[in-house]
């Protein structure tokens, strides 16, 4: 199964690379995919419904994300170790190994959870994962893409509407 690469925990204004699988064969495979779908996406227009597709994709993940991230955090409590200098992707998790073998197991499994749940969301929105991981690849070095990316999630943010507020007598 294809994960997006730009999968991340860490909290960052879009996911970072990563994929997390059982084998670094795959790894390697990806790897490649990663470098000609950025060259794609650098090489031609992406599309306004592929932006859109992003960027609902990028919001929609962002739950997930966050109870992935509390789910590993709360796993952490009482340990040495802090979530916050893991690094968390799907495509690695590199600094994981000093974990008990068991929590390592729990946390990874959360993270995969989690990078299948982020693919079923790319593909609900329209994009292949490869289109997905592309674009991500491609924002950071196109301020054009990357400026019509931001105006469209203050777009779809704006017209999300807010919870309502809690009004205690």
């Amino acid at each position: 199964m294809n994960y997006p690469t730009a999968l991340s925990l860490s909290r960052l204004p879009w996911p970072s690379t990563g994929v997390v699988t059982p084998g670094r064969s795959l790894l390697i495979s990806l790897a490649l995919s990663l470098l000609s779908t950025a060259a794609w996406a650098q090489g031609s227009n992406v599309s306004s419904e592929e932006i859109m597709g992003y960027a609902r994709s990028v919001l929609e993940m962002d739950g997930p994300r966050n109870a992935a991230y509390n789910e590993i955090k709360a796993l952490l409590t009482g340990t040495n170790y802090d979530v916050a200098a893991l690094q968390m992707r799907c495509n690695e998790t590199p600094n994981l190994n000093p974990l008990p073998r068991r929590l390592r197991r729990q946390v990874r499994s959360i993270l995969v959870n989690y990078c299948n749940q982020a693919g079923d969301i790319v593909r609900a929105n329209g994009l292949r994962v490869e289109q997905f991981n592309a674009i991500t690849a491609a924002y950071p070095e196109d301020p054009t893409l990357a400026e019509q990316i931001r105006t469209v999630l203050i777009q779809l943010q704006q017209q999300t509407p807010s919870p309502p507020s809690q009004v205690t007598p």
